[in-house]
């Protein structure tokens, strides 16, 4: 499914209402978050994932969905078999 923005006001689109952004900030946070039912937690003092990596979240995206291509069609079978 495609980030589509928060900004997007169309209801009737098929995606994410984040942006690319949004999203790894909401995955960051999350990660950091110290609670008693976590395993475990990302240390204040470790930079973000994709600082580390030296990516832009449109670098990620981009990279991220010429990883799945191989396996697109063979999901979309699964997803209509198990329909």
């Amino acid at each position: 499914m495609p980030f589509i923005g928060n900004e997007n006001n169309d209801k009737s689109c098929n995606g994410i209402y984040f942006s690319v952004e949004g999203y790894f900030a909401l995955v960051d946070w999350a990660g950091r978050e110290v609670r008693g039912d976590k395993s475990g937690a990302i240390p204040l003092g470790v930079k973000p994932i994709l600082d580390k990596l030296n990516l832009s979240p449109d670098d990620w995206l981009e990279y991220s969905e010429d990883l799945m291509r191989p396996y697109r069609r063979r999901l979309v079978s699964l997803a209509k078999f198990a329909a």
